[in-house]
């Protein structure tokens, strides 16, 4: 598998490069230019959970002025790789006034409130609001496949994944197994992607979760948040080594 950990690292120096220079660090990035700002044209695939989301309940949120978790206006950081290489990512499915998912043929999976593998009826998040239809992850994933069949070469696929089961683990140490579990799962998806053909794969660490406002806020301010964190990500990480990815 080194092939794969060779095409993983350089598609991550590629999305360094990116942000060096939305930074001012070096390229020219015009609008104008033959060839996008990234030098190479790629199609981006994004998997995971608000982060990422480009819109997946913009038939709802837009009516209070929404449309995206984390930038409103703005594009997502997905959607900003996306047009660094020539590309525009846009919501695979959104959710309706009724609740209900309708698909819209872009290739942005990512959506708010999603976990790894939980499905979300487990989980009591924004019910009344969005009812417990988001897909996780690996839903997600298996959507894309049946789609499309499979990823090729000419792909960027963006993954993001387990801050909400962090978020929604409980305290240590008996959400140990369930964050774990979740890490572990993911690399198992992680692998089922590129077995299906994707050559350019970047997977994104969680963000200290202790640092959110609910870990803030909570009575140990953010320790058992942090840990969970820490731990995701650790297993994660050793997970992915293990199955050679």
């Amino acid at each position: 598998m080194q092939g794969s950990n060779d095409k993983v690292r350089a598609a991550i120096f590629a999305v360094a490069a990116f942000l060096l220079t939305s930074c001012g660090g070096g390229g020219s990035g015009s609008s104008g230019a033959p060839n996008p700002p990234g030098g190479i044209d790629l199609q981006v695939v994004s998997f995971g959970d608000s982060l990422s989301d480009v819109g997946t309940y913009a038939p709802i949120a837009s009516a209070v002025g929404g449309g995206r978790f984390t930038t409103n206006p703005g594009q997502v950081w997905t959607q900003d790789v996306a047009q660094y290489y020539g590309d525009k990512l846009t919501a695979a499915f959104t959710i309706d006034i009724a609740h209900e998912l309708s698909a819209q043929g872009g290739l942005g999976y990512a959506e708010g409130g999603a976990t790894v593998a939980t499905p979300a009826n487990q989980y009591d998040f924004l019910t009344d609001v969005i009812g417990n239809i988001e897909m996780p992850v690996n839903q997600q994933v298996s959507s894309y496949l049946s789609a499309h069949k499979s990823f090729n070469s000419g792909q960027l696929v963006l993954v993001w994944a387990g801050a909400n089961d962090v978020l929604r683990a409980g305290q240590l140490p008996a959400a140990a197994p369930t964050v774990q579990t979740a890490a572990t799962t993911l690399a198992q998806v992680v692998g089922q992607i590129i077995q299906n053909g994707a050559t350019h794969v970047v997977v994104v660490n969680v963000p200290n979760i202790g640092l959110t406002p609910k870990g803030i806020t909570s009575s140990d301010g953010g320790a058992n948040l942090t840990q969970l964190s820490q731990l995701f990500n650790s297993d994660l990480n050793a997970a992915l080594q293990a199955d050679g990815l």
